[in-house]
């Protein structure tokens, strides 16, 4: 399953794009349409290579859900998925809580819970991916709430 047009456009709608570096809520450096990946003060893009960026971080995140997922999903959950891997990052253990991998080393519990097949709890899940910096960030329970909705719509 890859990212569908319409799960980028969602994430599009869901990141500011920035022409020019800017720091993110938890103070990253990110460009584009959040991209973060070897960024430095006073890099810029295009609009163009802002949507390249986009696309191929987005191929990434659903690489890396391709390998963890374990269970059949849809398109709009896959799409939800990307949306949030791309915006709280995968994690890794002993360095950042993500999704696919807590501090812990640990699965977060919305993969945990998705890959028994309880989707209904890791839907649940995506509003404890609010905080950026030192608290809970405003911007982040609206997308959290739309990315949410995305995942449990039924087609």
């Amino acid at each position: 399953m890859n990212i569908s047009e319409r799960g980028i456009d969602f994430i599009k709608a869901q990141e500011k794009l920035r022409l020019t570096a800017e720091k993110n809520d938890a103070g990253i450096w990110t460009l584009g349409y959040g991209h973060a990946e070897s960024v430095r003060e006073g890099d810029s893009v295009t609009p163009e290579q802002a949507e390249v960026l986009l696309v191929s971080d987005l191929n990434k995140c659903a690489e890396l859900l391709r390998q963890k997922v374990e269970v059949p999903v849809t398109q709009d959950q896959f799409d939800a998925l990307c949306s949030i891997l791309h915006s709280v990052g995968a994690g890794q253990q002993g360095v950042k809580a993500g999704l696919i991998e807590l501090k812990s080393g640990q699965p977060s519990t919305l993969l945990m819970f998705l890959n028994q097949g309880c989707y209904a709890a890791a839907a649940e899940q995506f509003g404890s991916w609010i905080y950026a910096g030192n608290g809970v960030v405003k911007t982040l329970i609206t997308r959290r709430e739309r990315e949410k909705n995305l995942f449990l719509r039924h087609k």
